[in-house]
């Protein structure tokens, strides 16, 4: 199992574990530009956390739904 560390609603951290059989996607600072400044990052992350899982979520769905229908 790995570990990952998330920002609550309330401007806290938590680790959580995420099991290995998983798609789990985290996106860091420096994924995408190291220059950002740490706290412009972290009212980013706080304002589009729940709409990043959304959009991965659905995105899984798709690519399941595409992958099943070759399966069969």
């Amino acid at each position: 199992m790995g570990e990952a560390r998330i920002f609550t609603t309330k401007g806290g951290i938590m680790t959580i574990q995420v099991p290995n059989n998983s798609l789990w996607q985290y996106i860091e600072r420096d994924h995408i530009d190291s220059n950002i400044k740490k706290t412009i990052w972290e009212e980013f992350v706080m304002s589009h956390q729940e709409e990043f899982a959304e959009k991965v979520s659905e995105l899984a769905e798709e690519m399941w739904s595409n992958y099943n229908q070759g399966a069969e």
